[in-house]
């Protein structure tokens, strides 16, 4: 992989060659056919709230991962739909 933006194309971010996969890659390839039959809903979610046990667990898994997980409370939604 090669890092950019080159001063000649600024909009070009990176550029990623695509080459047979070794080692550990492998099992990440084996779910390339998954790609096709995954979908998203864009139906809105349940009133119903997330219980603070699963919450907790999913923070701390992220944590794990070096990232923050944020749930966004009801002046965060307001906003996104204002």
């Amino acid at each position: 992989m090669q890092l950019l933006p080159d001063d000649a194309e600024p909009w070009l971010l990176a550029t990623v060659p695509l080459d047979e996969t070794t080692g550990a890659d492998r099992e990440l390839a084996s779910l390339h056919d998954a790609i096709r039959r995954r979908h998203t809903s864009r139906y809105p979610f349940s009133e119903e709230p997330v219980p603070t046990a699963l919450l907790d667990g999913l923070r701390a898994a992220a944590h794990l991962e070096g990232c923050r997980l944020t749930v966004p409370d009801t002046w965060h939604i307001d906003t996104v739909h204002r």
